[in-house]
């Protein structure tokens, strides 16, 4: 098991600066871990539910209109399903924070720039 931190926020409350709930929890490190911890059935259902959002994910990507005046009744599904015939869900990405975006963008930037830009905040 590797404890691991995980947080959650109530995104339908209206209060400012409610800050996120965060909280230690072991997670299994293998497949076999977690049947023997949850069950096999547990993790079949947990599996099938996440590839099917990874899925929905990928059907949303070929079909989101691209150009003006396109619409969801132009959408040809079958032409979605051949290209998603052999999809396969890949490893999830754990998201950057906002601050290692902008550490990654700070890098890409000239010294001068990153000093003028670090002037300019001060």
């Amino acid at each position: 098991m590797k404890t691991q931190k995980v947080s959650a926020t109530n995104q339908g409350r209206k209060d400012e600066g409610l800050e996120p709930v965060v909280i230690d929890f072991d997670f299994p490190e293998t497949v076999k871990e977690a049947v023997s911890v949850y069950g096999e059935d547990v993790v079949l259902s947990n599996l099938i539910a996440s590839v099917r959002i990874g899925l929905q994910g990928a059907i949303r990507a070929k079909f989101t209109p691209k150009k003006k005046g396109e619409t969801y009744a132009s959408v040809d599904v079958s032409k979605i399903q051949r290209e998603l015939k052999d999809w396969k869900p890949s490893v999830a990405k754990v998201a950057k924070t906002a601050v290692e975006k902008a550490a990654d963008q700070l890098a890409k930037l000239s010294d001068e720039e990153r000093k003028a830009l670090i002037k300019a905040l001060i």
